[in-house]
């Protein structure tokens, strides 16, 4: 009898990950080499941008209501949010990392009892909300919102980090209290190694 083989779920969720993060990072390289501006002075009959056409030779994924090539939009998209993206990652790894490994290693000391409390109050807040009211705010203080149009995006990326912070570090410290419990920590202390 053939038996089916089953692949744990885990491994499909990595795979699914990086397979997205394959395509972005290609998509954002090809945004390099591309140009998403049409020439200026040709006219419209000189350039096939029928609106709504759907997917063939010339426009692989068609076209939209003015007439733009999906798949070059689609490609240019990726600059808009590609950089902060990866600061939201940024933000959310160096701010996690230290506060969930604090609260693994000293789970009673006074700063992790400090940190503890500011996660809870991040936690708190819903992630939609904490963005919306950060940016709002940001805008407000910003004397000249228009000037800061290319901060804005990092602004936004960086509360989104934020954002998965407490989940990240109670997920470290779950994570960083459980090797303290194995057994050969136990054995490095009762040794006098650690």
């Amino acid at each position: 009898p053939v038996m089916a083989v089953q692949v744990p779920e885990h491994r499909l969720l990595r795979w699914f990950g990086l397979t997205t993060v394959a395509s972005l990072l290609l998509l954002r390289l090809a945004s390099c080499f591309l140009d998403a501006v049409p020439p200026v002075g040709l006219n419209s009959a000189a350039v096939d941008f029928a609106p709504m056409q759907g997917p063939g030779a010339s426009h692989l994924l068609g076209t939209d209501q003015l007439g733009r090539d999906l798949l070059l939009r689609m490609v240019v998209s990726v600059e808009a949010f590609f950089a902060p993206g990866l600061f939201a990652a940024m933000v959310a790894l160096l701010v996690s990392v230290p506060a969930g490994s604090l609260l693994g290693f000293r789970p009673r000391s006074t700063l992790a009892t400090g940190v503890r409390f500011g996660l809870t109050t991040l936690a708190a807040w819903p992630r939609l909300v904490l963005v919306v009211v950060g940016v709002a705010t940001f805008t407000a203080i910003a004397s000249d919102p228009a000037a800061w149009e290319a901060q804005r995006l990092f602004v936004l990326g960086g509360l989104v980090g934020l954002s998965f912070v407490p989940d990240l570090a109670g997920a470290l410290a779950e994570r960083t209290r459980a090797l303290r419990e194995e057994q050969f920590i136990e054995a490095c202390r009762a040794h006098g190694i650690a």
